[in-house]
């Protein structure tokens, strides 16, 4: 997502935050495997 390199604003690292904090409290992530997939995508 934003592997590119290229920053990202205040805004939407809040974004990110919310929506991973949410997906784990959710538990969205079936596998560890899953959510070092996300880790390793911030």
């Amino acid at each position: 997502m934003y592997g590119n390199g290229l920053p990202i604003d205040k805004e939407t690292c809040r974004d990110l935050i919310k929506e991973t904090d949410s997906r784990i409290s959710s538990v969205d992530y079936t596998t560890i495997e899953e959510l070092e997939k996300e880790i390793a995508n911030w």
